[in-house]
């Protein structure tokens, strides 16, 4: 179909007045990753341990959000591709640092080593629930 992510850093900003101000953050990962069911269970161990870090560190940690929206998926078409989201709603004050946070926790999510292992645990027993291993 000719549609592709685009490459590297992209920056959209824009306004609206509002009776209460706030600041919606989006950032996204993408890239490319042959399809399988072993790639897609990962996918969603990564989303739902980047789900407990995320409400650590932005809301419980910072305070400056109520929590945040983490969606991974992989497509198998037109190629193999996965993409991590996030979105979270903070003030214009806290914007930068918050986004710094979050860019800051996916690229330590790339060295499982700096995520504690309590994460992995609870979504290991999670999966191991819900598909009654």
């Amino acid at each position: 179909n000719g549609i592709r992510m685009a490459a590297g850093e992209v920056v959209e900003q824009f306004s609206v007045k509002m009776n209460t101000p706030k600041v919606t953050v989006c950032q996204v990962r993408h890239g490319y990753l042959p399809y399988s069911v072993e790639a897609s269970v990962q996918l969603q161990a990564a989303e739902s341990v980047l789900k407990m870090v995320y409400t650590e560190v932005l809301r419980e940690k910072m305070g400056g959000t109520y929590g945040a929206h983490v969606s991974a998926q992989l497509s198998r078409f037109p190629k193999g591709r996965s993409s991590v989201q996030i979105f979270f709603d903070t003030n214009e004050a806290q914007m930068e640092a918050m986004s710094q946070a979050a860019r800051t926790c996916m690229d330590e999510m790339m060295d499982a080593s700096k995520i504690s292992t309590e994460y992995f645990d609870r979504t290991l027993k999670n999966f191991q629930k819900n598909m009654k291993i």
